[in-house]
């Protein structure tokens, strides 16, 4: 399955909609039963609970003057990329990460961020990391894998490098800010590699592009399990909040 900016929305690629865009056009009863302008009920309901949690969110974070909300939040021009990251905060603050509130807030920022760099969604690199490491900054797997894109020592090293960010071995993986910008990095190169194919690039996160490119190479067809995990959870993302 080979995704370019047109197709499921993987990439970047749609204009930036105004706050009334976002917020949901008054109906009637009848018109919401029915689901008016293609929308189901349910899938309005769920968006419109989204947004009002992150504004939530929002709000909780400028009263108790626990956090600097940047300006930029406040500037409508921008109301995009705040509602990105403050639905990306809400996911991340309905599961248990081993970070406080302001570490998340920072996360949410440099999750959104780094996505956009790459040209890749936000709902990806949040499945990603719900399939890697269900979000828990601690997670480290059998073979060394660490954090919360499950970023193994020699590969972060050399996208360390790569980057210029300062290599501390592990204790860099399980900087959850580096660990992000190290991960989006790496899914950014494989997505190149494989000429912006998801399902391959997604199947040598997991299995290593080395494998992959060995499969395709002898006419075999490439592992679809992982990806199949990771894409529900991406659905699951999309059906809550447009990204």
């Amino acid at each position: 399955m080979k995704i370019t900016g047109e197709r499921m929305g993987l990439f970047r690629g749609r204009r930036v909609r105004r706050l009334s865009e976002l917020a949901p056009k008054s109906h009637d009863a009848a018109d919401i039963s029915r689901g008016k302008d293609g929308r189901s009920s349910r899938s309005l309901l769920k968006k419109t609970a989204i947004v009002v949690s992150a504004v939530t969110v929002l709000v909780l974070v400028v009263t108790t003057n626990k956090i600097s909300v940047p300006a930029k939040c406040t500037d409508t021009n921008r109301a995009r990329h705040c509602i990105d990251k403050y639905y990306v905060l809400d996911v991340l603050r309905g599961h248990h990460t081993g970070l406080t509130l302001a570490e998340e807030l920072k996360l949410s920022e440099v999750i959104v961020v780094e996505s956009r760099r790459y040209k890749i969604e936000p709902a990806l690199i949040l499945a990603l990391i719900e399939t890697e490491s269900a979000y828990y900054n601690g997670a480290r797997s059998r073979v060394g894998a660490r954090g919360l894109m499950q970023v193994r020592p020699t590969t972060g090293k050399y996208i360390a490098e790569e980057l210029e960010l300062e290599w501390e071995g592990i204790k860099t993986l399980h900087d959850p800010y580096k660990n992000v910008q190290l991960g989006v990095f790496y899914l950014a190169e494989l997505l190149d590699r494989f000429g912006g194919d998801t399902d391959k690039a997604l199947a040598a996160y997991n299995r290593g592009p080395t494998y992959v490119a060995s499969r395709i190479r002898r006419g075999k067809s490439v592992p679809q399990r992982y990806k199949r995990k990771v894409m529900v959870r991406y659905n699951n993302h999309k059906e809550k909040i447009l990204f």
